[in-house]
């Protein structure tokens, strides 16, 4: 692929660890200073408050917004709050005029958590975090990248959640907690009494603006010359703005092993990049930096797949060898039966890393057609005999990603795996894949289970394959 959607782009912000950062919670009782803080309205007990750690943002500044959620009833009361990652939802921003800004998920955090978050808060205390975020602008595509286009939308990112500016200008903030029937009843089910009903905070008013071309010259000098933080900082401000200029500085910062270099040239750059890149990874000794080039040749063009097959035939490294199997995949919808043969290949080398990443590669690819057979044949293979039970145990989740209802019996066989987690993935592939004929070896297999995720995922694997019979019945 070529260029990045603004959700891919986020992802790699979040997960790289570019200015995303996790908030941090506590709930404890304030001091009477907190008469200075400006409250939203009471509700059930309950009122809030934010505030924002600068007012006036260019692109690419981070953002932190501070929460502080006070319990003023008598008795404790228990919220639904979600964890870091999720907090982005609770905000809500508008223009001066007070239109609602509108909002899209960057899709990272879908199934990382399986239990919801409760704090509980005393009387009189205060339950307070903070969101991190950041100004940046939304490109989806090459256009998006000219300087001189003068309409770059300018996006305000949190780790879960953009709100979609538009044009520069002014703005407002504010935090919403609400809950519900539902709220009360997913409470109920972790006997838990939740907090009810619906609050907001303060709203505070915020600007934000572009960053000037020579704003821009000084964060590339800073990149060059700057301290380590400095670096860091400036890659930040740096794939914010999409500076397709700094392009020279970013591949310098990459080969020195600035923190996010490697992220921002596979993002921002393109094909021209690749001979400057390949001779990198020849030249460079360190695993790190070359999964790094990887990571940034795979971003920045579609014509690297012949190098990657190269990479995973001859590189000494597992760990490498696993990233090139894992990038090969992403760009197997270019060239899908070499990739497949490829990532079969791996799964019949002795080394462990490289199986890892082959599997997950070839859970990434979603349509086989004529290969699936023989996709199917190299993941039952390695669910069943594999030594590694890394290796079988990602085998039989991958399996689920495949969509082929006739490996179902051997993931009932999996079930007697002699390792729990293996079981414990093939009871969630069965639930995604299997008819009710599953069902009792399930209901057997929690009869033996040694650990609370097995029991768990055999319920829910019931659950799941008797909801499906009924939805199938009621056609």
């Amino acid at each position: 692929m070529t260029r990045l959607p603004v959700s891919s782009l986020i992802a790699l912000l979040a997960l790289s660890g570019l200015g995303l950062g996790t908030a941090g919670a506590s709930a404890s009782a304030e001091s009477p200073a907190t008469s200075q803080v400006e409250w939203g309205p009471t509700v059930n007990g309950l009122h809030c408050s934010i505030t924002l750690s600068q007012r006036d943002l260019r692109v690419g500044d981070p953002l932190v917004v501070g929460v502080k959620i006070q319990n003023v009833s008598d008795q404790p009361i228990t919220i639904h709050y979600a964890p870091a990652y999720y907090e982005g939802e609770r905000l809500a921003v508008e223009t001066a005029q007070g239109e609602a800004i509108s909002s899209f998920k960057s899709g990272i955090t879908e199934g990382l958590f399986s239990k919801p978050a409760f704090e509980r808060i005393a009387p009189g205390a205060t339950f307070t975090t903070s969101i991190n975020g950041r100004a940046m602008l939304e490109w989806a595509n090459r256009s998006y990248l000219a300087p001189s286009n003068p309409d770059r939308p300018v996006i305000l990112n949190f780790r879960d959640v953009s709100f979609r500016l538009g044009a520069p200008g002014t703005f407002r903030m504010s935090l919403r907690l609400s809950s519900d029937d539902d709220t009360a009843a997913l409470g109920k089910r972790y006997d838990t009494l939740l907090w009810t009903g619906a609050v907001e905070s303060n709203a505070v008013p915020f600007s934000v603006r572009l960053r000037t071309r020579e704003e821009l010259d000084r964060t590339i000098e800073e990149l060059r010359s700057g301290a380590t933080d400095e670096k860091a900082q400036a890659v930040q401000v740096i794939i914010a703005n999409a500076d397709r200029e700094a392009m020279p500085a970013l591949v310098e910062a990459m080969a020195a092993g600035v923190a996010g270099a490697s992220e921002a040239v596979g993002a921002l750059g393109d094909s021209s990049l690749v001979p400057r890149l390949v001779q990198m990874y020849r030249e460079t000794q360190s695993d790190a930096q070359k999964e790094a080039v990887l990571d940034a040749l795979q971003m920045a063009s579609r014509d690297v797949f012949d190098f990657f097959a190269e990479v995973l035939g001859s590189e000494p490294s597992d760990m490498t060898r696993r990233t090139a199997a894992v990038r090969m995949a992403d760009m197997a919808w270019m060239r899908k039966v070499s990739a497949v043969h490829a990532l079969l290949a791996v799964l019949k080398t002795p080394d462990s890393p490289p199986k890892w990443g082959a599997i997950d590669g070839l859970a990434k690819l979603e349509d086989y057609c004529l290969l699936r057979p023989m996709v199917v044949s190299g993941l039952v293979t390695a669910m069943k005999s594999d030594p590694d039970r890394t290796v079988r145990q990602r085998a039989a989740g991958a399996l689920s990603s495949i969509g082929d209802a006739s490996v179902v019996p051997a993931l009932i066989e999996a079930l007697r795996d002699p390792s729990p987690w293996v079981g414990a993935d093939a009871a969630h592939s069965l639930g995604r894949l299997a008819g009710p004929e599953a069902i009792e070896p399930l209901r057997e297999y929690q009869k033996v289970a040694q650990t609370k995720s097995q029991t768990e995922a055999a319920a829910g694997a019931i659950t799941a394959i008797q909801q499906r019979a009924q939805r199938l019945g009621a056609r």
